[in-house]
């Protein structure tokens, strides 16, 4: 499951880029899924950024987000059930243990737990506290299969 920090790697003016992570993308996007919630942070941002008066770059993060819902289509995972009680569970485990967690974070890694995915997060230490696996692609050797 690819965190919002990674997908956004690949979006118009993406900052941070690693060119090992993209070419490893190109080659395993077919075995790769995304949270609702990463499509929401990203319309997040877009809307910001024209908010902020920056049409052109919201265009662009627009254009590149409904690419991006085609790309992946049905490997778009929604919060079911399930992945709501994870993420309330997770939520306050890591409340519990003294971490500040994401709303955001919780749900995308309750739902790679109920998926039995791997988290490619570049933000390790946000996913840290909730139990799931997790890879971070500027530290450590991806896979030739995907997560």
């Amino acid at each position: 499951m690819l965190d919002t920090n990674i997908i956004g790697r690949c979006a118009p003016g993406g900052r941070d880029q690693n060119e090992g992570l993209i070419r490893w993308l190109d080659r395993h996007t077919d075995d790769c899924f995304i949270s609702v919630i990463t499509v929401a942070e990203l319309q997040h941002g877009a809307a910001y950024a024209e908010a902020q008066g920056h049409a052109r770059v919201a265009r662009a993060l627009k254009g590149w987000i409904s690419g991006l819902l085609q790309e992946f289509g049905d490997r778009i995972l929604h919060l079911s059930a399930a992945v709501a009680l994870g993420t309330g569970e997770k939520l306050a485990q890591a409340r519990k243990a003294g971490h500040e967690p994401q709303f955001e974070d919780a749900a995308i890694a309750a739902t790679a737990q109920v998926h039995g995915l791997t988290v490619l997060t570049a933000n390790t230490r946000h996913f840290l506290p909730f139990d799931v696996p997790i890879l971070n692609p500027d530290g450590e050797e991806l896979p030739e299969r995907g997560p």
